[in-house]
Order: structure tokens, then sequence, then C-alpha cells
């Protein structure tokens, strides 16, 4: 069983160049998957020389997800809500690059959009053998043996990242810029706040403008991460990952 629900927000700090709209950030908040090193979306156009880019994302997201059998050999419980805040800052450079940091503050905790999906689910099977009344729990347990178990609110500065880009074009409306990300182990990974490894990713991000109104958007790449302390047995080191949008810019 697999029941979510998420809120976000965005706000950019630096105005883009006309014609250019801001970013919506969608990607996947479960708490198990969400400290790996999977970058958020970028923009295809980069800060000139001396220019200072930049947003604060936020995003609130609800998981429900009970899998397996309590006492069989592998079982998971993912009970609980998460806040995400990201800020995000690129600085121009000379000969079309940019230096850029993503700072996200992360909360795991059981208020805000509770009472949209309902009260405590009984079903829900804890360390004891006992029903998880609480809205918030981790639990993943294999063989017997509880690898990930905490029903406490945490919250503190995720994995910090580092970025460079590369302006490849900016002719008309046409966009097209190459990131390369580090993410640094910054954040405590006994609390879903990191993933305790130094990953990387390279991808393309474009965009281009079909009128006053319409631009489409895309980006596509990958990730390589290194083995991360969350549930190990279960990473996956190489990840490709793309995404396509359109967006409607509103002048009142």
């Amino acid at each position: 069983m697999l029941r979510n629900i998420s809120l976000s927000l965005a706000l950019l700090l630096l105005p883009l160049s006309q014609g250019q709209a801001g970013l919506f950030q969608i990607r996947d908040q479960n708490p198990l998957v969400l400290p790996y090193g999977l970058p958020m979306k970028a923009y295809a156009e980069l800060p000139d020389n001396g220019q200072w880019r930049g947003f604060i994302s936020y995003s609130r997201s609800r998981t429900t997800k009970n899998e397996g059998d309590p006492s069989g050999y592998e079982y998971l419980v993912v009970k609980g809500e998460t806040a995400r805040t990201d800020l995000m800052l690129f600085r121009g450079l000379e000969k079309n690059w940019a230096l850029g940091l993503h700072i996200p503050l992360i909360r795991h905790d059981d208020q805000g959009l509770g009472g949209i999906l309902g009260g405590s689910d009984s079903s829900f099977v804890g360390a004891d053998g006992a029903a998880v009344g609480s809205d918030l729990a981790f639990l993943y347990r294999r063989d017997g043996k509880d690898l990930l178990s905490f029903s406490e609110g945490v919250s503190g500065i995720g994995d910090v990242a580092v970025l460079l880009g590369y302006q490849w074009q900016r002719a008309g409306a046409d966009r097209l810029a190459l990131y390369l990300q580090f993410k640094l182990p910054t954040g405590d990974s006994d609390k879903l706040l990191g993933s305790g490894s130094l990953d990387y990713a390279n991808w393309f991000t474009a965009s281009t403008r079909l009128d006053d109104h319409w631009l489409v958007n895309g980006d596509f790449g990958f990730s390589m991460l290194g083995n991360g302390d969350i549930l190990p047995d279960q990473q996956r080191n190489f990840i490709l990952f793309g995404g396509l949008g359109v967006e409607y810019l509103w002048r009142p």
C-alpha cells in the first residue's frame, strides 16, 4: 500500500531574463530516497559574469507505505511527513561558466498533512509486533532484524551540493546548459537527513521559447552514487534521469 500527497512552493530570489520562466520542482519525497544525490531542476540559462541567480523551494509530503509481512522475511513501513526547504544560488563566471551551491534543510515529522489522509492506521506493525499508533514511523525489517527503525521527529541540514554550470548555447529563444554536481555527505544519515555518501551527477538542461507565453524545457543526465548508509543493500549506484515540461507565462 502506498499513499502520497505533497505540496510545493517556490520563490525566485533574483529575476530571470525576459521570457524565461521559473522552475517548478518535482521530485520523489520518499524519505528513503530523498537523501540521495538526484539533482534538482536547474536553469537552462546561467547568469552572466558577475551576476547572481537563485531561488528558494519548499515542499512537504506525506508518505504512507506498508509492504511485506511483519513476521515474514522482509517488512517495510514508511509512515510520516517530510518537509524540505532548498536554497539554490549561482554566481556567473567568465567564459560562460557559473558556480552554484545547493543547501537543503530537511524535517521529518507527523504534522501538517495528516488530516487530509486520515488518522493512524492500525495495520502498521512496529518492531515489538504491536500496532503503530504514531503518525511517524520508519521501519525496515529483514530476516527478523530491524535495519532501520525510528519514530521521533528530526530536522537539520541535508547533504550540501556544489555545482558547476556551463552555458553551451544561448541564441535567440534557445538555451542549453551543462551541469556537474558533487553532493557532499553533510547530513546525518542516521536521521535520514543525508545519504552518508559522496555522489556525482552530470546532465544537460535545455529550453526553448515558442512564443511570448509558451516555453518547453527538459533535462537528461546520470548520477553516480557512492555507497551510502541508508539500506545499502537496496541501493543502486548508477541512475539515469530526465524530464520534459511545458510552461505558460501569464502576465496580468
